[in-house]
């Protein structure tokens, strides 16, 4: 009723890994390989041949100018509060996921202050506050949750199950720096037929998932946002050669690795 299953719409990405191991000779046929790590190869090689043409001097670089965001980290010093700020040039943003239950409590968490061992330059102190904000937003945010992870007392890598709810929409809005919010207001008046709100809002619109326990092995399915037609407010899951209409995006909560948001 609520899904419809079709067997020959689906794509063939393997051209695609082809060509870009022949770049990058990091992928191997047949081998499970990290879904995040994929796309990042795939992004930084087209960064590279964009930046190899002439496009770069007459076109913004593409792949930075959808999913670059800027970031600023900020260390006061406990003892005699001496600030030093570090700028951030980040393409993704990867979450604990055990630091919340939903999508928007582990933003929540990599963005709260909290206490770290760093030496003061001024008066040679050891600890300081640490603090993340926002300089710029991207149009498309590319979340990975770091399911695969050695824990302690071990050395193998091994998988977390733990639950994370996802979110339809959340905002980035509340992690901007004053200024930098108040210049994002600006840029948004200026151009009005951008559309987008100035809250930091942003739409779901893909979800990979990654079935089993292991990093070597498993079973990718991709969930995404038919933007063709947004109208009908559908998603299509691709399982292999298995392609399904939905109406709405499936429970992923246990095997969500992925999730992209679109600024709206």
């Amino acid at each position: 009723m609520f899904a419809q299953q079709r067997k020959k719409a689906h794509v063939d990405v393997g051209p695609l890994r082809d060509l870009l191991n022949k770049k990058t000779k990091r992928f191997i046929p047949r081998r499970q390989e990290d879904a995040h790590e994929f796309l990042r190869a795939l992004l930084e090689q087209i960064q590279t041949e964009c930046r190899s043409t002439s496009l770069e001097k007459t076109t913004p670089d593409p792949v930075s100018a959808t999913f670059r965001w800027e970031a600023e980290i900020a260390f006061t010093c406990k003892e005699c509060g001496q600030e030093t700020k570090v700028p951030e040039i980040l393409m993704d943003i990867s979450l604990a996921v055990d630091a919340g239950n939903t999508i928007k409590s582990l933003l929540d968490h990599y963005f709260k202050e909290e206490l770290v061992d760093r030496k003061c330059g001024k008066c040679a102190a050891e600890q300081s506050t640490c603090r993340r904000t926002i300089k710029k937003l991207p149009d498309l945010l590319v979340i990975q949750l770091q399911r695969f992870r050695v824990m302690a007392g071990e050395t193998s890598v091994r998988k977390r199950m733990d639950a994370v709810q996802l979110q339809s929409s959340v905002k980035l809005g509340p992690f901007l720096g004053k200024n930098d919010l108040q210049e994002d207001i600006e840029n948004r008046e200026e151009k009005e037929k951008d559309g987008r709100g100035v809250e930091g809002m942003y739409k779901i619109r893909s979800i990979v998932s990654h079935f089993g326990d292991q990093l070597s092995a498993g079973h990718y399915v991709c969930d995404v946002y038919d933007r063709a037609k947004p109208e009908k407010h559908r998603w299509i899951t691709f399982d292999d050669d298995r392609v399904i209409e939905r109406e709405n995006y499936p429970e992923r909560s246990r095997s969500c690795y992925l999730i992209m948001y679109e600024r709206v």
